[in-house]
């Protein structure tokens, strides 16, 4: 009776702060078999923001920088998922967790964040017959090109890159 009862006050306060995602669900079902879940379950190393309306003009891949939360990206998300276009942001590795993550993060690694979320976005773009595009910030900017260099799939349409 006591793990349902923590289960109904921990979906409550998830539905309370708006913090439904897979996320959860992980952490849920972690929590119901008595297991941890993983880092890539609780943070994933994509967030989605789809289109509010069916007049979609692109599917945008957002990935933030170096030692920047990828929440941080959110605002820009939204605001781009309310202005007709399909949202993925990347999380990459290092940045999910805690701190203590990002000291073991190597340059294939990154790649290989930038490159699965790429791939997602990818595919949703084919699905919707729409191109995909590119959002970089600063170190986020540096991996887009370094995966448009070294992956010869990797195809953008567009690219904004930016840098403080």
């Amino acid at each position: 009776m006591k793990k349902k009862y923590i289960l109904v006050v921990l979906v409550v306060a998830f539905l309370g702060y708006g913090i439904w995602s897979s996320g959860l669900y992980m952490f849920l079902r972690g929590y119901l078999q008595n297991s941890e879940p993983t880092v890539s379950e609780v943070f994933p190393p994509t967030e989605y923001y789809p289109s509010l309306r069916s007049n979609v003009k692109a599917v945008v891949l957002i990935v933030h920088g170096l030692n920047l939360k990828p929440s941080k990206m959110s605002d820009l998300g939204t605001f781009l998922q309310e202005s007709d276009f399909e949202v993925y942001t990347a999380n990459l590795s290092g940045h999910r967790g805690s701190f203590d993550d990002h000291k073991i993060v190597t340059r294939a690694i990154w790649l290989e964040d930038f490159y699965g979320a790429y791939k997602i976005a990818s595919a949703r773009a084919s699905e919707l017959k729409i191109p995909i595009y590119f959002l970089g910030f600063s170190h986020g900017a540096v991996l887009g090109l370094d995966a448009l260099l070294s992956k010869e799939d990797v195809k953008i349409e567009k690219m904004i890159l930016e840098c403080e």
